[in-house]
């Protein structure tokens, strides 16, 4: 699904670009929480199969957010609650 794909192409980029770049510590948004009705179980699903990447980048303990882009939810200043 788009969890494998992400992992293998722009979500695995976009960490190592981070830690080229000197980024120290990472904040990771799971996006699209309300399209699975906010289930727990998905967003520890994808914390799990997210996790090893970060730790090969040398990224022990980033914080995951649950979010819904397209509703602003969890994301300060949006509209749906963040």
């Amino acid at each position: 699904g788009e969890l494998e794909s992400g992992l293998a192409g722009q979500t695995g980029e976009h960490v190592w670009l981070c830690r080229a770049l000197g980024v120290a510590q990472l904040v990771v948004a799971v996006n699209q929480m309300d399209s699975v009705g906010w289930a727990r179980e998905r967003f520890e699903e994808v914390q799990a199969r997210v996790r090893p990447l970060l730790s090969q980048a040398g990224y022990a303990a980033p914080r995951f957010v649950p979010v819904s882009a397209m509703r602003g939810v969890n994301l300060g200043g949006g509209g749906g609650g963040g």
